[in-house]
């Protein structure tokens, strides 16, 4: 379900255990931008394969979500964007599958140490993206933030 409100589209998700996630487009121009940017992506051979990635930051740390942006790119995922969710209190990491391929989001869940069942499939054939992330306060305990720490990727 989206929403228009003030210029922003605002979409409303619910997840399986009832937690309700509401994500903050972009204003018409920035859409439009990463619209563009995503017919770029599909027009790229490589692209075909590789699943691509919005991340939000549930928590309000600055820059999380930028930290986990480069260590999921360096992973293979395209990260079309990142940035902070519209509130910070989340308990848990959420990975949301946002196209027709549930496995992408599966794999995403893995590379970031979380259990792939875990994964919401709540498709939205209006985004250009296969997976979207909302980083909860359990960042900490992912192993994919204890490999960023520790230097290894």
């Amino acid at each position: 379900m989206a929403f228009l409100v003030g210029g922003f589209i605002l979409s409303a998700l619910t997840t399986r255990s009832g937690m309700l996630i509401t994500i903050d487009r972009e204003d018409a121009a920035q859409r439009a931008r990463l619209l563009a940017m995503s017919a770029e992506l599909e027009r790229s051979p490589e692209s075909e394969d590789r699943t691509v990635l919005e991340i939000l930051n549930g928590v309000g740390i600055p820059g999380l979500a930028g930290e986990f942006g480069d260590y999921l790119r360096e992973a293979g995922f395209d990260v079309l964007r990142y940035t902070n969710a519209q509130r910070y209190d989340y308990p848990q990491t959420l990975v949301i599958s946002r196209g027709a391929d549930l496995e992408r989001a599966q794999l995403v869940a893995q590379a970031l140490g979380l259990d792939p069942a875990d994964v919401e499939n709540i498709p939205d054939p209006g985004v250009q993206i296969d997976v979207t992330i909302v980083l909860g306060r359990d960042y900490g305990t992912l192993s994919a933030y204890r490999l960023m720490q520790s230097g290894r990727r």
